[in-house]
């Protein structure tokens, strides 16, 4: 169970097996930033993390540049 809840990919697995979760969108290492993020408040953080290490609350536009560094 800590192995499968350590990477955020869990929540995917979850909502595609009905569980209500937080809309979760994972981008891979290396690729550029999306041209659109979300619309309100979103939250940004590493897809493997302990303690809220790196977890960022904002809008889109204060994000993309924290959503940059998480994919480089």
């Amino acid at each position: 169970m800590l192995t499968w809840s350590s990477h955020k990919r869990y929540l995917t697995e979850l909502a595609a097996a009905g569980v209500p979760v937080v809309p979760t969108v994972l981008l891979e290492a290396g690729a550029p930033v999306p041209d659109v993020l979300g619309e309100g408040p979103l939250v940004v953080k590493p897809a493997v993390s302990a303690g809220g290490r790196g977890t960022r609350l904002g809008s889109a536009d204060e994000l993309r540049g924290p959503v940059g560094d998480l994919l480089a």
